[in-house]
């Protein structure tokens, strides 16, 4: 039986969880199966996208595509691991 988890008292201290995909029926998975934790969501839907957005905030987790147009998710990937910014991911 999965245990329900409380809401953090502080907010700023939940996870930020990042989601990157191209398809919206994906994207609505992903967030209804995330619901149940308790964390915050940002959600983009190409690879330059999610770099853009790694770069001003901070995110415990990424769920990345890897078959996207343009920025396939295996070469965003590969750019997240060479910036020194975003090593760490």
């Amino acid at each position: 039986m999965m245990k329900e988890t409380q809401p953090l008292a502080d907010a700023s201290l939940r996870p930020h969880v990042l989601i990157v995909d191209d398809r919206a029926d994906n994207l609505f998975a992903y967030k209804a199966a995330l619901k149940k934790l308790d964390c915050d969501t940002a959600i983009v839907s190409s690879g330059a996208d999610a770099l853009h957005k790694l770069e001003k905030q901070e995110f415990a987790l990424v769920l990345l595509d890897t078959d996207m147009p343009g920025m396939d998710g295996f070469t965003t990937l590969q750019k997240i691991k060479t910036h020194p910014q975003l090593q760490h991911i």
